[in-house]
């Protein structure tokens, strides 16, 4: 039997002991809902907004930020400032990559996301959810966006300050054009024009 052999014999025992223990420790019904995602962006409905600026959408996309865990989450959100329903969340505009990405032309109409530098942090807790909304060209057939939440977890019996340069990581949600019901999609302004196809003659009159 070659030493390489007898060295992943040797390994078995100890993988089958870590997975055996993986799953005593794997907290149970962490989920409310063990048929949804732990966190996710749920629709809610399209309308008409007011702008919070000149030259933003005055078509709004309305979602509900999920919490399905056991734990709290937290999301620092702000006010529209327009008596619209609904929060504003910091969010980033992803596009897609390769093929299904937008083209030069598309990038050009990609909207920028929302960034703050103050906002009111928001607890939502187990099985809860917290309406905010979007410019509705937001999301589209070729980006999509992202929300960023962080878990909020049970303060410490220490009060021990974590060492400079240490965070809790932080997790995103996803919210993408074929998330809302087809039948509510709005007709897509950033559809992609192909070129026509010349194809030969083959010969025929």
């Amino acid at each position: 039997m070659s030493k390489m052999l007898v060295t992943l014999l040797g390994l078995v025992p100890s993988l089958i002991s870590s997975t055996i223990v993986f799953s005593q420790t794997w907290p149970k019904n962490f989920k409310v809902d063990d048929g949804k995602p732990y966190v996710y962006i749920d629709f809610d409905h399209l309308g008409e907004r007011k702008s919070a600026d000149d030259w933003g959408s005055t078509h709004g996309l309305w979602l509900r930020l999920r919490n399905n865990c056991r734990l709290p989450i937290t999301v620092r959100a702000l006010d529209w400032g327009t008596g619209d329903p609904g929060a504003a969340l910091p969010f980033e505009v992803v596009p897609y990559g390769g093929i299904s990405g937008p083209d030069s032309e598309q990038r050009k109409k990609m909207p920028h996301g929302l960034y703050a530098d103050f906002a009111t942090l928001v607890t939502i807790l187990p099985g809860n959810d917290f309406l905010f909304s979007v410019p509705a060209d937001s999301v589209s057939k070729y980006w999509y966006i992202q929300i960023r939440f962080d878990f909020e977890f049970p303060e410490p019996k220490e009060n021990k300050s974590a060492p400079s340069g240490h965070y809790e990581p932080y997790s995103v949600a996803d919210f993408e054009w074929y998330d809302i019901p087809e039948a509510r999609r709005p007709p897509s302004a950033d559809e992609r024009v192909l070129p026509p196809i010349s194809l030969p003659n083959a010969g025929l009159p």
